[in-house]
């Protein structure tokens, strides 16, 4: 598909720019209806995985970490809608609704594993460092590690989309 028309006549493709503005729609109004429910299934994944390793230090409210550091005053850790994983997913599923091959769901599924598993494991490292060394700490790590670690997983999640998407080369 693309917006612009080749040939002699040129021009603008307005069936693909249809399907594009519907797919941004879609992509937004499945992001706003699912936003909450993912970030509040973050938090449960989180805190049930690092509560047997730091018992007593996490509670999970809502979208919301009740953190208790080591050495300080507990503190409240937000997964906000930047922090979730919610927006890159929709996107790579309004990006797999664009592939006519074969192989898009299970690239789809794929990247969106790599994506949802990788911002768990990012979440999860900034609530254990809070754990640890207090908010300071958290927020630094949320900001600086955890910033580059967004990059990877995402940069992973569609290199794996383009692997099960792009033709496979032919062995001679």
């Amino acid at each position: 598909m693309t917006l612009l028309r080749s040939g002699r006549h040129g021009g603008v493709n307005s069936r693909a720019l249809f399907q594009t503005g519907a797919a941004l729609v879609v992509a937004i109004v499945v992001f706003l209806a699912t936003q909450n429910w993912v970030r509040d299934l973050e938090v449960n994944v989180v805190v049930g995985l690092l509560g047997p390793l730091l018992p007593d230090s996490l509670l999970g409210a809502g979208s919301n970490i009740v953190v208790v550091p080591r050495d300080g005053l507990p503190f409240l850790a937000e997964v906000r809608p930047s922090c979730s994983a919610a927006g890159a997913v929709v996107a790579l599923g309004v990006l797999g609704s664009f592939i006519a091959r074969a192989g898009r769901v299970k690239a789809t599924l794929a990247a969106v594993a790599v994506v949802a598993i990788g911002n768990l494991v990012r979440i999860g490292g900034s609530i254990g460092v809070g754990v640890i060394y207090g908010k300071s700490s958290l927020v630094l790590f949320h900001d600086a590690a955890g910033g580059a670690f967004t990059f990877v997983y995402l940069m992973v999640g569609f290199a794996t989309y383009l692997w099960f998407t792009l033709p496979k080369q032919a062995k001679c």
